[in-house]
């Protein structure tokens, strides 16, 4: 059991069989490998002409030699190139782990080889280490055990080239201090690696919970906006059939009505009957003429509401949409109140008007149903230095002010011990109305009534 915690905690193997995970994994590891490539390629040579150009005799023990600094931007170089290669983008955490090693390799080799020369470089060496380990940590996303290996082996190489060292006299003895101290370091990276890695997989599932919570709330926001849809349309279906019964029902009478005094007049003898039936028949087909018109005017106003055979997005006129939406909500409206209108002329604008058409019949329909019987709802327009003012004004119950501040927020609620949608209508005129690049707001007072301002730039 604890060998299986141990390798669990070396090699966590559950987050990278997620594989978003993974392929975060490998972005992070590839942008790793090319910071690290750039500091293996800049630090050495900034270091070299540092030294180069502030140290005027040559017993300074340097900080990186000539032959060192060649190395390392070879090194860097060859990592740079290879993280630039797409075959090796899946391979860039292996690739950071060796670039990582062959760096510190050769700040070690290079460290001993010149003990002779200048004593009391091999004691350079735990401190370089630390910081390769530190920068490989920050940069990768290794797992602890690729710490932990890359500390042990690069101990084992500190190790061999200090006893070679030794054996050639460039080195007195070996300094087992300088070597636990390394080991130390190898173990604090390890744990320090073990807390990103587990940082990173934290991150990452509280990422997916709230991208999951967001796709959630769309799907629940969709289902209540449907809900409301679905009532709307209900309502307009039911106010275009009333105003539509009226006028086919006077058409088809005066269709049969002129047949019969078609009939009628063929058979009549009298010149004063067959003028009589001629007035009749102009009656009809002035009726017949008037509801056709009728349905005409209905049918237009239904095409602009819901824009079935235009584009979009197009320039409209505010105050034609808001006399379309009042008209085709007219039945339902005027069997409770009053509408009032005080239009200014207004400039066309370039929106989606079948958007602002929902919008509008929306508040229409919410004053209306805020308002008592026979109440009064006033519709006004005006154009103003930010933009075109549309304000629906009623005389109803009003709102409580804690419930203003969240009358645009989507929500639930029990209704006649049912679940239903609260807000959603709301909220979704508040997001059309702002991706017209405007804004909604509400002012209202329990007892006094609601206003509604939607403020469109023009």
């Amino acid at each position: 059991m604890p060998l299986a915690r141990l390798r669990q905690f070396l090699h966590p193997d559950a987050p990278e069989k997620d594989e978003l995970f993974v392929q975060e994994i490998l972005r992070s590891s590839h942008l790793g490998l090319q910071v690290i490539a750039a500091i293996e390629m800049v630090a050495p040579a900034f270091l070299f002409l540092e030294e180069t150009l502030l140290t005027s005799g040559g017993s300074v023990l340097p900080m990186l030699p000539l032959p060192e600094t060649v190395a390392l931007i070879a090194v860097g170089a060859a990592s740079w190139f290879a993280a630039r290669a797409d075959r090796c983008y899946d391979r860039c955490r292996a690739l950071a782990w060796i670039s990582s090693w062959l760096a510190a390799a050769v700040l070690v080799c290079g460290a001993l080889r010149n003990a002779a020369q200048y004593p009391g470089s091999d004691h350079m060496i735990p401190g370089r280490l630390a910081l390769v380990l530190l920068v490989t940590v920050a940069l990768v996303p290794l797992r602890p055990a690729h710490t932990l290996a890359l500390g042990v082996s690069l101990g084992a190489v500190f190790w061999i080239a200090s006893f070679a060292a030794m054996q050639s006299g460039a080195l007195p003895g070996i300094d087992s201090l300088d070597h636990a101290v390394l080991f130390t370091l190898t173990l604090l990276g390890t744990m320090l690696t073990a807390v990103i890695y587990a940082q990173r997989w934290g991150n990452f599932q509280s990422y997916m919970q709230a991208l999951q919570a967001s796709q959630d709330l769309r799907v629940a926001q969709s289902q209540g906006l449907q809900s409301e849809n679905a009532a709307q349309m209900g309502k307009l279906a039911a106010a275009i059939s009333h105003e539509l019964n009226t006028p086919l029902g006077a058409l088809k009478s005066g269709v049969q009505t002129l047949v019969v005094l078609a009939a009628k007049q063929a058979t009549a003898g009298e010149s004063g009957q067959q003028e009589r039936f001629v007035k009749l028949q102009a009656d009809c087909l002035r009726s017949i003429k008037d509801s056709a018109t009728r349905i005409e005017q209905m049918v237009g106003r239904l095409r602009r509401f819901t824009h079935l055979d235009r584009a979009e997005l197009q320039p409209a006129n505010l105050n034609v949409l808001l006399e379309d939406a009042a008209a085709l909500l007219e039945p339902e409206l005027k069997a409770r109140v009053k509408l009032e209108f005080e239009f200014e002329t207004l400039p066309e604008i370039l929106c989606r008007p079948q958007q602002l058409s929902g919008v509008f019949a929306n508040l229409l329909g919410n004053a209306a149903g805020a308002s008592e019987q026979d109440g009064v709802v006033a519709i006004s327009t005006r154009k103003r230095t930010s933009g075109l003012e549309i304000v629906i004004c009623d005389r109803g119950r009003g709102i409580a002010a804690e419930d203003v501040k969240k009358a645009f927020d989507p929500g639930f609620k029990v209704s006649a011990g049912r679940m239903a949608s609260g807000n959603w209508s709301l909220f979704h005129a508040r997001q059309v109305v702002r991706e017209q690049g405007g804004e909604i707001q509400i002012q209202s007072e329990q007892g006094k009534g609601t206003t509604v301002s939607v403020v469109l730039p023009c």
